[in-house]
């Protein structure tokens, strides 16, 4: 269905002076709180329709402008009734200019802070690597050790075999 510009804004004004008389209907959840939000909305079973382009639809233009500041009116005292508040779009953010010296010295300040961590970090490397290689020495000690033990065991346990065979062959028995 085509509609004219005026046709679409005035549906909106109706509808928007209808709802602040009796209020949103209950199924209608996303109620639009900005001009350009209800630009937008599309809801045929409102009979209202999307308006796609920005170039008449402001408050300035000399023909639809009128009834844009109307319809302007209308959806700040709906959104005021309603308890709502109109999101304003991000602005975007204003470049800062920062002198070339200023970027110089910030990245000499992160250069050295940077080699400073390198330096603490390697210095951490040594210590840990020096720490594992006596560690590694005392553990190669101490399995010398242990296998000393287990032959001094084993050597003895041999010992005691013999003399138990020698006592036996003596004719002397174990109790």
């Amino acid at each position: 269905m085509r509609q004219s510009l005026s046709t679409r804004i005035a549906t909106r004004i109706a509808l928007v002076t209808k709802w602040l008389k009796t209020g949103v209907p209950p199924g209608v959840e996303d109620v639009p709180t900005t001009l350009n939000k209800w630009r937008e909305w599309h809801k045929p079973e409102f009979g209202i329709f999307r308006i796609g382009s920005k170039a008449g639809f402001t408050t300035k233009d000399p023909d639809f402008g009128p009834q844009i500041m109307t319809l302007q009116s209308l959806v700040s005292d709906l959104n005021e009734k309603m308890g709502l508040e109109a999101q304003k779009a991000d602005k975007a953010k204003k470049r800062h200019y920062q002198p070339e010296y200023i970027k110089r010295k910030r990245a000499e300040q992160d250069r050295d802070a940077a080699l400073r961590d390198v330096k603490t970090i390697a210095g951490q490397w040594h210590h840990a690597r020096h720490e594992l290689a006596l560690k590694t020495k005392e553990w190669e000690s101490l399995k010398e050790t242990v296998l000393d033990l287990h032959a001094a065991v084993r050597e003895r346990d041999d010992r005691v075999q013999y003399l138990l065979g020698r006592l036996r062959s003596a004719g002397i028995r174990e109790v």
